[in-house]
């Protein structure tokens, strides 16, 4: 029976009338003040006694189940104890533990388990019906500690169980070791992975990893110095830019005089640009060469040019001085050159004129000069000169007889 209250009704004249009431009874309404009594609490407009505080249990301890020794309990994250789980054929519970049962090992219970602590160290059940300790694993057919009774209980280099020796042993799949990640000695030689000569410079680890010697390391080194070729090359899975060693380090080379060179920023490299238009990008090498300027639009500096061939690049200093020209394909001007000697600088305008040649050193033509000679007509009466046009003048001197 549940505890019960005494319930007083209280009026003008003081309290008229008191009884018992069980606590389902009583109703509660903080809101308007009617509270429950201490040890209660007040749910959906009734009282009701307070639940009693579950003690916590520590994380990971086991328990037999309160209902028998059926199996164990495990107390859980929340501090609580789980769902009990029974133990298996021919095994009991112990101290909150599932062990094979000592009067049953002659029966095969204690087949890949370990043997029940606490006796003689001895093979499994013999001279008695008892399973001794041993280090290893019970095998309950041959009464004896073992290694191992199936795979299960195997691993790393060797992986399979030979069940007539209850020992772990290698399983050679391979004539020669390939596989050099997997911590198998797949050929059975004793030799795992790069300790293996077999797995000379294969890949055997994440990023690039080879082996080199017995050890497992990346071939590019320890550093990123290389951020523009899409590799991890320190094998870190990091690549180029977006590793720490590039920041600073060429990610896109120039590709040309007219490009500019782009460098890891803030874990990118940046997009590609071109050196502005109207630099000079090939200087002129003489009066027939052109000077070349980036277009802003392409990595190369535009095609050499040369200047139309007949354009004059050294003027004349005179008649016996020619001009040089641009021949259209040499970037220099040609050296100056005068006519020869005896080249005409100036023909005879008359029959009296001479023609004037060059000497070969000077580059002006000689003054001009007249020859009075050709003009004498053999007359006596006559005056024979020569004019300033270069024509022979024949000026009569009195009456001629």
């Amino acid at each position: 029976m549940g505890a019960q209250w005494l319930l007083c009704c209280v009026g003008l004249l003081g309290v008229m009338a008191c009884g018992p009431v069980e606590p389902a009874e009583l109703r509660c309404a903080p809101e308007q003040g009617w509270e429950c009594p201490r040890g209660m609490q007040c749910v959906d407009g009734v009282c009701a006694e307070e639940p009693e505080e579950e003690e916590k249990c520590t994380v990971g301890a086991k328990r037999s189940c309160e209902e028998g020794c059926a199996g164990v309990q495990t107390c859980g994250a929340d501090g609580t104890w789980g769902e009990c789980e029974t133990c298996g054929q021919g095994q009991r519970c112990v101290g909150g533990q599932c062990i094979c049962d000592a009067r049953s090992c002659a029966d095969g219970c204690c087949q890949g388990n370990t043997c029940l602590p606490g006796t003689a160290n001895a093979s499994c059940g013999k001279g008695g019906a008892a399973c001794e300790s041993c280090s290893g694993l019970c095998d309950a057919a041959r009464r004896t500690c073992v290694s191992c009774v199936g795979d299960a209980q195997c691993g790393g280099p060797t992986p399979r169980c030979d069940t007539a020796t209850g020992t772990c042993v290698c399983a050679k799949t391979e004539q020669a070791e390939s596989r050099c990640t997997d911590g198998q000695d797949n050929d059975c030689d004793g030799l795992v992975d790069c300790a293996d000569p077999d797995c000379g410079a294969k890949t055997c680890g994440a990023h690039g990893k080879v082996c080199s010697g017995a050890s497992c390391a990346c071939p590019g080194g320890a550093t990123e110095l290389t951020c523009g070729d899409g590799k991890d090359d320190d094998c870190d899975g990091l690549v180029d830019c977006v590793d720490p060693d590039c920041q600073g380090r060429t990610c896109r080379a120039a590709a040309g005089v007219c490009d500019q060179e782009e460098v890891c920023t803030a874990g990118m490299c940046p997009a590609d640009k071109r050196i502005g238009n109207d630099i000079v990008c090939r200087p002129s090498r003489g009066a027939c060469d052109v000077e070349e300027r980036c277009d802003g639009q392409g990595a190369a500096c535009p095609g050499d040019r040369k200047v139309a061939a007949g354009t004059v690049c050294n003027a004349s200093a005179g008649a016996c001085d020619p001009a040089e020209t641009c021949d259209g394909v040499n970037p220099v001007c040609p050296a100056n050159s005068l006519h020869p000697s005896g080249y005409v600088c100036r023909a005879a305008r008359g029959n009296c004129d001479v023609a004037e040649k060059c000497t070969g050193t000077s580059t002006t033509c000689p003054n001009d000069a007249m020859d009075n000679s050709r003009c004498n007509d053999g007359k006596a009466c006559t005056t024979d000169t020569c004019g300033s046009d270069g024509m022979c003048r024949y000026i009569p001197i009195g009456v001629c007889h």
